[in-house]
């Protein structure tokens, strides 16, 4: 199969749900003059709103029958994705999908034991390719320059002219991620986040030495409730931010915290230091970013 299954006149059918995906899929889509439908459930729709004012959203079928190729984020625990692609291959419409981070990568097309893959794949860098070689051999995938990122660092250059303050102080972002428990009536912190939130406390002055200031950025598939004891265990000002755009909150913080999320890839991209606080024997899987610094690590040193 050619490695460009979309041309100028293609007509793309857009499926998204997580956040992930969908940050990379309308970074990719919002500068293009061709024509595209979008089917978007879940955080993706605000996404869309944001970036791509005043575009319509369509059920899956409308997507479906009015386009000539599908590009799908993944998600899980969502079957939107994973429906997108089952009933695409069945009309034998070429079919690709986007993956937007570095772990669970078979688990995206795996539901009941059924595996539905897409006709090609697309990897966002060297690391994304070879872990994806690994696990799809056979299928198509082709390499692009990461749209999301590019789109940051572009918007992170600008914020530069912002004068920062307070330099005897720290300030510190942390951001969360969902992992683990997906109940809807969740509202207080699950083992995972005890378990890290503990370390990261009993630890932090190995993160710096200064006085600091914590914000905490929580993730669109979890409650901002879940956080809301959490300034009583921290001997600083705890702030919790959704309303902030991420990379002005990244252009404003000396140091980014989180375990395994892309947004610690963002920070990054901004040559900010980046910190995993996955604690000691976790099951976490971390990113693969060789420069990003293990607060276990620190710790042992």
């Amino acid at each position: 199969m050619s490695s460009n299954i979309i041309n100028s006149n293609t007509i793309i059918g857009v499926v998204i749900h997580d956040a992930g995906g969908a940050e990379v899929i309308t970074s990719y889509l919002k500068n293009k003059t061709q024509k595209f439908l979008v089917c978007a459930e879940g955080p993706a729709v605000n996404i869309l709103k944001k970036k791509i004012p005043n575009k319509l959203i369509h059920k899956l079928d409308i997507v479906l029958a009015n386009s000539d190729v599908l590009l799908c984020g993944t998600s899980y625990p969502s079957n939107l994705e994973f429906t997108a692609i089952k009933q695409a291959r069945a009309l034998k419409k070429p079919c690709i999908s986007v993956l937007d981070h570095w772990v669970n990568y078979k688990k995206r097309f795996l539901r009941l034991g059924e595996l539905v893959l897409p006709d090609q794949i697309w990897v966002l860098d060297n690391y994304a390719k070879e872990i994806a070689k690994k696990k799809f051999p056979y299928v198509s995938l082709k390499q692009i320059k990461n749209p999301y990122l590019l789109e940051m660092e572009i918007e992170f250059n600008k914020l530069q002219k912002i004068k920062k303050i307070n330099r005897k102080v720290d300030r510190i972002l942390y951001l969360t991620e969902h992992i683990g428990n997906t109940s809807i009536n969740l509202k207080k912190l699950n083992h995972h986040d005890v378990e890290v939130f503990d370390f990261l406390i009993k630890n932090i002055k190995f993160i710096t030495k200064k006085k600091y200031e914590f914000t905490i950025r929580v993730h669109p598939k979890e409650f901002k409730e879940k956080y809301n004891i959490i300034h009583k265990f921290f001997d600083a000002p705890v702030i919790i931010d959704n309303n902030t755009s991420l990379i002005k909150q990244i252009a404003t913080h000396d140091i980014i915290v989180g375990c395994a999320t892309m947004a610690m890839v963002v920070g990054l991209a901004c040559k900010k230091r980046v910190i995993s606080c996955i604690p000691p024997n976790s099951k976490i899987i971390p990113l693969p970013h060789k420069k990003i610094v293990y607060l276990k690590n620190l710790v042992k040193e």
